[in-house]
């Protein structure tokens, strides 16, 4: 009998424990309300600070509650949020969101943990939804999906080539003589967002290559950019003109892995070519003639253009658990201008790991890898069949020129080629902590390496086409210029919310960034090969060179103080102070205030107006001194190098083992003071 009571004891016990463990849980499934359709990576989060995102069958599960009864915040970009109250306990529930079309409760990257609600920001942030973009009319490159997609972002093409990366201007020009391209980041990371870089191909500026376009469009989540100084008080320096902050592609809560191919394939070519590119009406021989060079060269059975063909394969891998989700993606693009020396390999691969023990915190990292190799053809003023077809003569159709300024197609594009050829690796860790519902930090930490080969190959002259460039310089000569430019991220933020009554709501944010950035240049530039077949610096006759570095550091800390009202009314105060490297001695730090405010006018119900909010901000920021940059960027350009070419045995009577070392290294301890500029918005 005693036996039989202790059994029995023993049951009930461990039947309460069951229902207790049964009772501390809510589960259930996300739909859409208009279709049915079971929403996948939704934001399910509890009110004690627990949360999950729903799997590809819309199902979502959260454990670890306490009491009779929890409240749930869902949201999903898109839909407007829904806040339901569920019994703990219940598994089966069914929770209905509506799409919408101004969503005011979507979360956007602001530089504060965890983002903010579109509704409680003042300044002036849009949304890009590249991966939406991507599934409908895929972009070759960054340029092609920004473009025309956020108000106020003018993307301006460098030129027409393939594999020219464009300069972004965020509310128009904002310095004369600094930098007037925005700051990017990945994944939480600063990135190197060089502009003109490479051979100059156009003699009349730089070089028309950049970083931005080595970003592949089809491993991108989203883009969030953010305008104004006002907006940019929390990226400290250098952030006047805005900032792009990129989300790469995650892992989902899935059954099986999601396996998705794409393939992109298309075609450029120069319309009409025949009617554009015709010369004026010129006396010869008593005559008036014109010159078709495009009809004369078809008739000779050659091209000067071609149809360029485009193509891209795209392979990618997502899944997961709710402790661990995975995504990995690679895409290879190959395209091909309308010059036959035009032409892009590209290779990208993008790796992102999360794992989430528990629902204090959860770690993610990102690794991504891009190898572009690059032809450019030579334009404008740097000679090519361009220059030379719109300056021709129809009075030398008849000689060896066939009428083109400097010598026939065949000679422009023999003679030489420029060639850029980038490595880049970008690396992040993010670590989340929500140690209680009231804060919640983060660190990040990240690298940005990149590996920039510049050169041109001058050939050495047949004989058929000295006469086309006689003297020494037919004896050709090479250029070399390697950039290593390193970008380290060291990003600390932490936020406290709490509700002071029924009706406000206090957010206190602050934060720390280190960003380093160095560059190591290194170029060699050599003339006269002694005979034909050889290509490298180190065969030529005469040969010159050089090794500079510049190391920049930004050192800040922000504070903001933000007031909630009814989620109708937000008041936002904020500083930041900053230290840069370049400020010199004697400037110690500068202080970039802001204030903003936003009211939510309406949101959602009946009407022809869905959504409205008023919003208003002031803010100031700044660029650090720029001036060490370009006399760097000065070796860098042409006009030194073409100095070299052009006259090597006056400008540089040097032996093949003498260099020419000009030293630009700068730090904290010897710049020159230049102060800061700032904007105000």
């Amino acid at each position: 009998m005693r036996l039989t009571k202790v059994v029995g004891l023993g049951g009930v016990f461990l039947a309460a424990l069951s229902l207790q463990a049964v009772a501390q849980e809510v589960a259930g499934t996300v739909v859409d309300s208009r279709t049915g359709r079971p929403l996948d990576r939704v934001q399910v989060v509890a009110e004690g600070g627990s949360g999950a995102r729903t799997d590809s069958r819309g199902r979502f599960r959260i454990t670890g509650l306490t009491g009779a009864q929890v409240t749930l915040n869902v949201a999903l970009i898109g839909y407007r949020p829904v806040v339901q109250t569920a019994r703990v306990g219940d598994t089966e529930l069914t929770i209905r969101l509506t799409e919408m079309a101004v969503n005011l409760g979507e979360i956007v990257v602001t530089g504060t943990v965890a983002g903010a609600e579109k509704r409680t920001v003042g300044n002036s942030v849009t949304t890009v939804r590249a991966a939406e973009v991507q599934d409908l009319a895929p972009a070759p490159d960054m340029s092609n999906l920004i473009n025309s997609r956020a108000p106020g972002v003018v993307v301006i093409p460098g030129t027409g080539q393939v594999g020219a990366a464009p300069r972004i201007r965020i509310r128009g020009v904002n310095s004369f003589s600094l930098s007037d391209q925005p700051l990017i980041y990945i994944d939480g990371v600063r990135v190197a967002n060089d502009v003109s870089t490479g051979i100059v191909v156009q003699a009349f500026g730089s070089g028309i290559g950049g970083r931005l376009n080595d970003i592949d469009p089809d491993q991108i989540e989203s883009i969030e950019i953010i305008k104004g100084p006002a907006a940019a008080t929390l990226y400290g320096t250098e952030a006047a003109n805005g900032v792009i902050q990129i989300l790469t592609k995650r892992g989902k809560v899935a059954d099986r892995p999601e396996i998705k191919l794409g393939i992109r394939v298309g075609g450029q070519w120069f319309m009409n070519p025949e009617g554009r590119i015709v010369q004026p009406i010129n006396r010869v021989n008593g005559e008036l003639v014109s010159w078709n060079p495009v009809a004369q060269e078809e008739a000779l059975g050659n091209k000067l253009f071609r149809t360029g063909f485009g193509q891209g394969y795209t392979l990618s891998i997502a899944g997961g658990t709710p402790l661990f989700n995975y995504y990995a993606g690679s895409t290879w693009d190959r395209d091909k201008g309308i010059e036959p020396t035009n032409e892009q390999k590209r290779f990208t691969t993008n790796l992102h790991l999360a794992i989430t023990p528990s629902s204090k915190y959860d770690i993610a990292t990102s690794l991504g890898i891009v190898r572009n190799d690059i032809n450019q053809a030579f334009e404008a003023g740097a000679g090519g069949i361009w220059f030379s077809t719109i300056f021709g003569d129809p009075a030398q159709v008849n000689t060896p020129t066939r009428g083109f300024i400097f010598g026939p197609p065949e000679y422009q594009w023999g003679a030489r080629q420029a060639n850029q050829l980038v490595n880049r690796y970008t690396g992040s860790i993010q670590i989340n902590h929500r140690p209680n519902t009231v804060f919640n930090h983060r660190l990040v930490l990240g690298l940005d390496q990149t590996e920039e080969g510049s050169e041109q190959l001058n050939n050495f002259l047949p004989p058929e086409y000295v006469q086309f460039n006689p003297g020494v310089a037919a004896l050709g000569g090479a250029f070399s210029q390697r950039r290593d430019i390193q970008y380290t991220t060291v990003d600390y933020s932490g936020s406290a919310k709490l509700n002071l009554s029924s009706s406000w709501r206090s957010t206190t944010s602050v934060g720390g960034q280190l960003y380093r950035r160095r560059t190591d240049l290194v170029f060699a530039n050599g003339s006269q090969f002694p005979a034909p077949g050889l290509e490298t610096v180190a065969a030529t006759a005469v040969r010159v060179g050089s090794h500079d570095f510049v190391e920049n550091t930004t050192i800040g800390v922000f504070g903001q103080q933000q007031m909630g009202y009814k989620d109708r009314l937000y008041l936002t105060a904020a500083a930041r102070i900053d230290n840069n490297s370049a400020f010199g001695e004697n400037f110690d730090f500068v202080v970039y205030p802001k204030v903003s405010g936003a009211y939510v006018v309406k949101e959602g119900g009946e009407g022809n107006v869905n959504a409205l909010r008023l919003r208003a901000a002031y803010g100031q920021s700044g660029q650090r001194p720029g001036i060490f940059e370009g006399i760097v960027d000065a070796i860098e350009q042409d006009v030194f190098k073409r100095q070299l070419l052009a006259s090597p045995q006056r400008k540089f009577a040097a032996g093949p083992q003498q260099l020419c070392n000009r030293p630009f290294a700068i730090d904290r301890h010897n710049a020159v003071a230049h102060g800061v500029r700032r904007r105000v918005q």
